[in-house]
């Protein structure tokens, strides 16, 4: 088991996880992105990664950030051509 499944095993119940499998919590998304929180929440901001809000939560699409991550590396492929 990733260091990543483990904390969020450990954080949510079995129910959330089926229903949540598609949205990570902010803290998921900083280890899942391996960025700090002034970084996540700069991407939240400038809209480069897909969030939404529910009560006082905040939770972050895990598919947004598998895209930013395509972008970066399709961005580092043509910069080092």
């Amino acid at each position: 088991m990733t260091y990543f499944n483990f904390i969020r095993n450990q954080h949510r119940t079995k129910f959330a996880n089926s229903i949540l499998e598609e949205w990570l919590s902010p803290r998921e998304a900083m280890h899942f992105l391996q960025l700090g929180q002034t970084s996540i929440y700069a991407l939240m901001k400038s809209k480069e990664i897909e969030r939404i809000k529910f009560g006082g939560k905040t939770f972050i699409s895990v598919k947004s950030c598998e895209e930013l991550i395509k972008r970066l590396q399709a961005f580092n492929g043509e910069v080092s051509k």
